[in-house]
């Protein structure tokens, strides 16, 4: 999907985790793959809902993630 939208012209892939339930080693997965599949810039948004905001998103830095923000 991120190919196609690169190929669609847009300009930036964003991740939106508005339960906050993502988890640090699927996060890790994702984004990894993401990476892997486009130069786009990375944005990535959560939630601390389930208390794991803070170990998702240093995962999430880990595996190239561009800019993020939680709440």
């Amino acid at each position: 999907l991120a190919r196609e939208l690169q190929a669609a012209g847009a300009h930036i892939v964003a991740v939106k985790d508005m339960a906050g339930l993502l988890k640090p080693n699927a996060a890790r997965a994702l984004f990894k793959a993401l990476r892997e599949a486009t130069d786009l810039p990375i944005h990535f948004h959560t939630h601390d809902t389930s208390g794991l905001s803070a170990a998702t998103v240093l995962a999430a830095v880990d595996s190239g993630v561009d800019a993020i923000d939680a709440a």
